[in-house]
């Protein structure tokens, strides 16, 4: 336990400002290992390292980034609701080990569309945050993605390739898109901007999931077209309105508005956590994604949800105009900081009774199941793999075992020495706990220390509850190499 405040870091406290922004915490090697905001920096921060806080043991892992501090940083906002939106983005960036976050570190798959360029273009992608580029997601996996794009050209025919395109003046050969109907050529000058970019607002919407108010701008658009005699783009107008009515009719409506929705509902048992988020968009449910939370453990589900909607909508993920929640989440800036990211007005509604708190069910019960049926999945996988069931014979164990920690050292000439470590759960290499060790307190290949110093500075970890405990450990080596470990 922490008795008392090292002096870099007691006089810091002593002159925090008292004004909104976010504080960014550090360990003896550097390393972010909390970041936060706070309407007063000075109020929030010093909150933590109060006497009583500092002298009792810790019971949450959240509350153990305490007795790690080092050193402390901060960055002064103007309003609550900028210092929530550069959190979001600092926890993205740094991936502290003591904030709740998204278990998953891959990258969801994004539809993006080019708004900068002259012609904007329409692809998948994982990555975010370029500007000028606007973002609909995130999407279950890449197939998902690339089929919706594959039925917004059919409708809206907008490029999908790389071509650097001039406002006009394009003199380039049409690729097979164009003969088949999925992209409108504008790189050899085939289409107007003009019309290119009422493709574009189109499609926007549609992604947006704005179906309802496309038809009816389509509608008038294709009134106004036989109006002025122009029956080819009336007829082309027609089309595109029964083709964007197919899509999604075989669902079931399921609210009586035609208002957006996020249904977002959470469950957790131990150390384990997940969110269920159902979209509906005009009054229909579209798609429905779940998500583990990582260093939850201890955490209520204001806090967690809190944390889940700061780095789910800061991904870039369409913000509808209603967030239906089963809990108010532990911050009250985020109403205000969701509205300024959709641009509009958004409602949180936390329902105890009628159509809306029986979505807020559906949702927490889905992510109840998928918890049991994660756990069903890793126990049956661990007990019915066939290399396991002969590992845990050869070596005589208690039990078979789930999770298998495997270090080994790499030596790189005589003064560049890492430390490895690779997990395996349930037989497979589970690579979101792979860690790299840099050898600090060994000098010259000595293996045996270096096997010593790495397993202890993980196990010290294990100890804090900061990762879980192996049902194996195995060391690359020799005798000598298993003795250090042991020690």
């Amino acid at each position: 336990m922490r008795s008392k405040i090292e002096g870099n870091l007691e006089g810091k406290l002593k002159f925090l400002p008292d004004s909104p922004g976010v504080y960014i915490m550090r360990d003896l090697k550097g390393d972010v290992i909390y970041v936060g905001k706070a309407s007063s920096l000075k109020a929030r921060v010093k909150s933590y390292f109060q006497p009583s806080s500092l002298s009792r043991p810790p019971t949450r892992p959240i509350e153990r980034f305490i007795h790690n501090v080092a050193d402390l940083e901060y960055i002064v906002t103007r309003n609550e609701v900028e210092a929530l939106m550069l959190e979001a983005n600092l926890i993205r960036r740094y991936q502290p080990r003591y904030n709740v976050r998204l278990r998953d570190d891959k990258r969801y798959p994004f539809i993006r569309i080019t708004l900068s360029d002259p012609f904007p273009g329409i692809h998948v992608t994982r990555e975010t945050g370029e500007e000028g580029v606007r973002y609909f997601g995130p999407f279950v996996n890449t197939a998902v993605a690339r089929q919706i794009v594959k039925e917004l050209t059919r409708i809206f025919p907008i490029r999908t390739c790389d071509r650097i395109l001039k406002p006009s003046g394009n003199r380039m050969r049409p690729c097979l898109n164009y003969h088949i109907g999925r992209c409108s050529a504008p790189c050899a000058d085939r289409i107007s901007a003009e019309e290119y970019q009422d493709l574009v607002k189109s499609a926007c919407t549609l992604l947006s999931g704005g179906k309802g108010r496309l038809i009816e701008e389509l509608q008038t658009e294709m009134k106004r077209a036989a109006e002025e005699l122009k029956f080819e783009r009336a007829a082309k107008l027609r089309d595109r309105i029964e083709a964007v009515r197919e899509m999604g009719d075989h669902q079931s409506v399921i609210s009586p508005s035609a208002d957006d929705e996020d249904v977002v509902g959470i469950a957790s048992q131990g150390d384990e956590a997940c969110v269920q988020v159902l979209m509906v968009r005009d009054g229909k449910l579209i798609e429905r994604e779940h998500f583990f939370l990582w260093g939850a453990e201890g955490a209520g589900h204001g806090e967690m949800l809190a944390a889940f909607l700061k780095q789910f909508y800061s991904e870039g993920s369409y913000v509808p105009g209603h967030l239906v929640l089963q809990e108010r989440p532990d911050d009250e800036a985020i109403a205000d900081w969701l509205s300024k990211l959709r641009g509009g007005r958004v409602q949180i509604h936390v329902p105890a009774k009628g159509r809306r708190a029986k979505l807020v069910e559906i949702a927490r019960r889905n992510a109840e199941l998928l918890i049991e049926e994660r756990r069903r999945n890793m126990a049956a996988s661990a007990t019915e793999n066939p290399a396991l069931i002969r590992l845990k014979e050869l070596l005589d164990l208690p039990s078979v075992p789930a999770r298998i920690d495997g270090f080994d050292i790499s030596n790189i000439g005589p003064d560049h020495a890492v430390g490895s470590m690779v997990v395996f759960e349930k037989g497979e290499p589970s690579k979101n706990w792979y860690r790299k060790f840099r050898i600090k307190t060994v000098e010259g290949q000595d293996d045996f220390a270096m096997i010593y110093e790495v397993t202890m500075r993980h196990y010290r970890r294990v100890i804090d509850g900061e990762e879980p405990i192996p049902d194996l450990i195995l060391i690359d080596g020799g005798r000598g190499q298993l003795n250090a470990a042991c020690q």
